[in-house]
């Protein structure tokens, strides 16, 4: 049911559990800032760009992290996905592309599960192929 296989050798194992604590570190941070910011103050006016940013954000990215437990190379194209759309929606918003840094930063993790789950899917394909011919 978990992405987690039990054929996975410990550095994977520890590398998958370090990801998703950093990404609950970053969605933890990210929401604290924009409830610090006041952005939920817009819930009560029409829909603007900083709603949708709140949406896409940690919305997205909050469904990408529960999703990253059963499908981890989906979770990681929904994450990177999150991070295009809200650049996408200031783009849109201010009509002048800015790339912000502090973003980039859930870019990275959402890379770092694509490529774990390419390592998960390789580890295991080679263990069953070893161990079937040489038992």
């Amino acid at each position: 049911m978990f992405a987690r296989k039990l054929k996975d050798p410990i550095w994977l194992q520890i590398l998958r559990l370090l990801l998703r604590l950093t990404c609950l570190a970053f969605l933890m941070l990210y929401i604290f800032f924009f409830v610090g910011e006041g952005y939920f103050d817009f819930f009560n006016g029409p829909l603007c760009s900083k709603t949708l940013c709140l949406l896409f954000v940690p919305g997205l990215f909050t469904v990408a992290f529960i999703v990253t437990f059963f499908k981890e190379r989906f979770s990681g194209f929904l994450m990177i996905f999150s991070v295009l759309l809200y650049n996408l929606t200031h783009w849109i918003s201010d009509k002048a592309f800015n790339w912000p840094p502090q973003y980039l930063s859930l870019v990275f993790i959402g890379i770092g599960f694509i490529f774990l789950s390419v390592f998960s899917r390789r580890y295991s394909y080679y263990s069953n192929y070893y161990h079937n011919r040489y038992l």
